[in-house]
């Protein structure tokens, strides 16, 4: 029999779609327990920064929003956060059996994009390499590179967004703080040069 006299007798794929809903459904599950885990991380976590930030040596001048004032803030958040996140998850345990419950996504990843735990910790790794070298290679060298490196790992190809994005991100926040709002921002092996070339004081 022909698709179409099939398509004719039984209508267009009704069982498959049905299939293909069933599938969808069962895919779109998460762990409980590791969302949980997570929920617990971003608190400790937070509560990391924050201890970090305290120990941050005070200038003469009082820092609220700068070198001391943003990781109290974002710390907070993160605290903040995560306990919501896990009251939500501790609240709603017990509505289904077993460790898997429902996702929260509508869909499943769209095609030739899959979301990926190693490209998410690819990032978390880079960005604590990117802090590791920001005092011996300066904020104009290690940006642009992290930048680069991130669009890369999310599947940009462009060579215009890989290059110039970068680029004038980095020359654009360091003019911004560096040079309007007068904050200390490393430079690494470039301090000399710049300050010789009189574009550092």
């Amino acid at each position: 029999m022909t698709d179409a006299a099939m398509t004719a007798k039984g209508g267009p794929n009704e069982s498959t779609g049905q299939e293909e809903k069933k599938k969808m459904i069962f895919n779109l599950t998460m762990d409980k327990r590791v969302d949980l885990a997570v929920s617990v991380f971003i608190i400790l976590y937070g509560a990391f920064m924050v201890y970090k930030a305290s120990q941050f040596l005070q200038g003469r001048v009082e820092d609220i929003f700068t070198a001391k004032g943003m990781p109290y803030a974002a710390g907070i958040l993160l605290i903040i956060c995560g306990i919501i996140l896990t009251i939500i998850r501790l609240s709603t345990w017990s509505e289904l059996p077993g460790n898997m419950v429902v996702s929260e996504a509508t869909k499943e990843d769209d095609e030739g994009h899959p979301a990926s735990w190693k490209r998410a910790w690819a990032i978390i790794v880079l960005a604590w390499i990117d802090v590791w070298l920001y005092q011996s290679c300066g904020y104009l060298v290690t940006t642009p590179i992290f930048l680069f490196a991130c669009l890369w790992i999310m599947g940009v190809r462009s060579w215009k967004k890989l290059v110039f994005f970068p680029l004038i991100f980095t020359l654009a926040t360091y003019y911004v703080f560096a040079q309007i709002m007068k904050f200390l921002i490393p430079l690494g092996f470039l301090e000399n040069p710049l300050r010789e070339l009189g574009f550092v004081l």
